[in-house]
């Protein structure tokens, strides 16, 4: 009996302690989450926070309310902290999480409710590129209070300019019932992503979906940079082949180049007129016509349209054509040509190690090479002549391959000046010959004339009457038999 009751009191005791220990550790906290995020694939990430879980035993998920019929998964509190609900929703999703206790499931359970964000926007201001983003404010309640949004503490906005660098943070707005912002930097024929990031009050964040908006074509007030003009080629004709190096647009506003031009000795620029139009940004090479840089020298200079009307202009960068001048010179024993020329511009600096090319030619002779020019901003040179002839015309040319343009473009770009022409003589007038006879031939009626070679260096002769009656050929007039020679000079 004595065994029997102290059996059964040790059991009755045992129990009674092991109610009362498991009454005292039975609680479970508000259920929360630390991380709320719509994917790219339209998937919900959440992420539970495990801390202080107590007797939590597992968690069940719901959405818009707790019917069985909406219950979306349940998982073990114990082993998982995440969960991935499926499914590219378009529509805002309420997610109910419940909290189930071990020791009572059926008794005791607590839930909260989380919205997700799926933020919109639209291009506000096509001049200035400004964008409004909208999104709605994310609930997050705790317990079985209705829906409150006032943990919602500031928002991050995040901007994914599509310039490889990934989001950044554009903004943030500390005032939880402002869900609004104006993005600038908006470019046109790029695709731009959003996303905004909630905070609450226990730092836990809701990431929204990325809403991506393909702008179309709009303008900014963003200048781009000129392009740099590396070569003058100027033609037989007198146009002018311009290439440069193309601008690097990193605001994405580039609307056209614009290309100016004027005589040296000008102070007005005229705009060359594109035969084709508006150009491309790649573009690289005009030819200039309706000019005659053979002449005279030509001014060019180049700038990038942009603005929010695409006709403003950037800073300008200037080249000139070359205009290559020979002369014979004077006082200088032996035939000298004398070159001169002007700079290419300022900017334009081709190197003291790459040496353009002069080029010569006699009378229409093909122009060939006849010595490197090292330093062509020195603009002179000269050229010694062994010459045979009395006259002789000569003609010059410089030119030169830019491979700082190759190496960025790949195409060649070649600087040509015009050509300089020259004619180099005797340097003394030929003496008058002396005529040695003068005859009257009877059968053919014409005057003969012998003369002494006085010149020898002369290349022609001209016979002219004394009041300048007849002249070119030493046949001046036909005579009768009857007419003395002295009869035509009297």
């Amino acid at each position: 009996m004595r065994s029997d009751s102290l059996d059964t009191l040790y059991f009755s005791t045992f129990s009674t302690i092991d109610t009362m220990f498991m009454e005292a550790l039975s609680f479970i906290p508000d259920p929360t989450l630390d991380t709320v995020e719509v994917q790219a694939d339209g998937t919900v990430f959440l992420r539970i926070n495990l801390q202080g879980k107590r007797t939590t035993g597992s968690y069940r998920f719901y959405q818009n309310d707790t019917l069985p019929a909406n219950l979306l998964t349940t998982v073990n509190a114990l082993n998982d902290s995440v969960v991935v609900l499926s499914g590219a929703d378009l529509n805002t999703k309420n997610i109910i999480i419940q909290a189930i206790d071990v020791c009572k499931p059926g008794n005791k359970s607590y839930w909260s409710v989380y919205n997700t964000m799926l933020p919109n926007g639209i291009l506000e201001d096509t001049c200035n590129g400004l964008y409004r983003l909208n999104w709605s404010q994310p609930l997050s309640s705790l317990g079985t209070t209705p829906a409150n949004p006032n943990n919602v503490v500031r928002y991050n906005v995040y901007v994914d300019y599509n310039d490889g660098n990934g989001f950044d943070l554009a903004t943030t707005i500390n005032d939880r019932n402002t869900t609004t912002a104006l993005i600038p930097g908006m470019s046109k024929n790029l695709t731009v992503k959003f996303k905004v990031e909630a905070i609450d009050a226990r730092g836990g964040v809701n990431i929204s979906a990325v809403h991506a908006d393909p702008i179309g074509e709009i303008a900014t007030n963003e200048l781009v940079g000129p392009s740099l003009p590396r070569c003058t080629f100027v033609e037989d004709n007198g146009s002018v082949k311009l290439s440069w190096l193309p601008a690097i647009d990193t605001v994405n506003n580039w609307a056209n180049y614009q290309i100016e031009y004027k005589r040296a000795s000008e102070t007005n620029w005229t705009t060359f007129v594109p035969p084709f139009g508006n150009y491309d940004i790649s573009d690289s090479s005009e030819i200039i016509t309706g000019i005659n840089a053979q002449l005279e020298q030509y001014d060019f200079r180049m700038t990038s349209l942009a603005g929010c009307d695409g006709t403003v202009p950037s800073t300008y960068n200037e080249i000139s054509s070359i205009f290559l001048s020979a002369r014979p010179r004077i006082n200088i024993p032996g035939y000298v040509s004398e070159l001169g020329w002007n700079s290419v511009g300022a900017g334009v600096d081709y190197g003291p190690n790459k040496p353009f090319s002069l080029t010569r030619a006699f009378f229409n002779d093909t122009l060939s090479f006849l010595a490197p020019i090292y330093d062509v901003d020195l603009g002179t040179s000269i050229d010694s002549l062994t010459l045979d002839t009395c006259i002789i015309p000569v003609r010059y040319r410089l030119n030169h391959i830019d491979t700082l343009f190759k190496a960025a473009t790949g195409f060649q770009c070649e600087v040509q000046s015009s050509v300089g022409a020259t004619e180099h003589k005797v340097k003394a007038d030929v003496e008058a010959e002396h005529l040695a006879m003068l005859t009257f031939n009877d059968v053919t009626k014409e005057l003969e004339a012998s003369w002494d070679l006085t010149s020898p260096d002369a290349d022609s002769l001209t016979f002219n009457s004394v009041d300048g009656y007849n002249s070119g050929l030493p046949i001046l007039l036909p005579l009768t038999p009857g007419n003395k020679a002295v009869d035509i000079n009297e």
